[in-house]
């Protein structure tokens, strides 16, 4: 009888053991997803023991407001590339209709030494393959600026974001002619306008644009944060193939890089 009773309070115990375990395998029942992210660049060099790399992923959703970050990680004592950053993300914080893109950048000293230039979706695969690109214009002192007028400008990013191909896997641009005409593609349509300079400073008149729709989303969504930028611009920057267009704050509204026309 002793034994017996000895067995059902072992079996008990155990019983209760098992169960507390679950519960801390999986605390507050949340659902996490993991996305794992490796950062590499292709030039051959390595980097000063004060660089640190920045690895966020963001909800690039809203096409008016500045992109919202989800989870971010800062790694130092950077070594070799590939960097492999993971993150552990409550599903209960992701939306389904959301658009999610990672964002990396390498500073030295908190100056910007290199940056993602395309757009990565955070779910496509695991690990996210992110290639950022050195900034640095140090080679190129010896060549004088891109020319503002007459410079085929692709665009790389939009509030700080890598830019999404356009429809029928056009690149997005825009060219200020020398009669004081500004064309280019936003993504979807094709755009047009006035503007003019003096000195640094930008005036651009109303777009005027067709009204074709796009199939993608994500591509329609830019495109209207594209223009909305767009109309914010007072000023321009350029340093060797790259320029900035900016707001009266010298807030950086969109990047390009120079393609020079024949």
């Amino acid at each position: 009888m002793r034994r017996e009773l000895l067995q059902s309070f072992l079996v008990a115990v155990l019983t209760v053991t098992l169960l507390g375990c679950g519960k801390a395998e999986s605390p507050k029942g949340k659902e996490m997803k993991q996305v794992s992210v490796e950062v590499f660049y292709r030039e051959r060099m390595l980097l000063p023991p004060n660089a640190t790399l920045y690895v966020a992923i963001e909800d690039t959703s809203k096409m008016d407001v500045a992109a919202t970050t989800l989870v971010s990680k800062t790694l130092s004592n950077l070594q070799a590339p590939p960097y492999l950053v993971t993150f552990d993300i409550d599903a209960s914080r992701l939306d389904e209709k959301a658009r999610y893109t990672i964002r990396a950048k390498i500073e030295v000293d908190g100056a910007l030494s290199m940056i993602n230039t395309q757009a990565y979706n955070a779910f496509d695969q695991s690990p996210v393959k992110v290639m950022v690109q050195s900034v640095a214009r140090s080679q190129r002192r010896s060549k004088p600026d891109a020319s503002f007028s007459n410079t085929y400008w692709k665009v790389l990013t939009i509030d700080e974001q890598p830019v999404v191909i356009g429809a029928g896997d056009k690149e997005l641009s825009v060219t200020f002619t020398q009669q004081n005409i500004v064309r280019g593609y936003a993504g979807c349509n094709n755009f047009q306008g006035g503007y003019e300079v003096n000195g640094n400073t930008l005036t651009l008149a109303p777009m005027a644009a067709q009204l074709r729709s796009c199939a993608e989303e994500d591509v329609s969504t830019q495109e209207l944060l594209f223009f909305t930028q767009l109309a914010k611009a007072t000023q321009f920057s350029i340093d060797g193939d790259g320029m900035s267009l900016m707001d009266a704050d010298g807030q950086t509204l969109i990047t390009f890089a120079a393609v020079y026309l024949k």
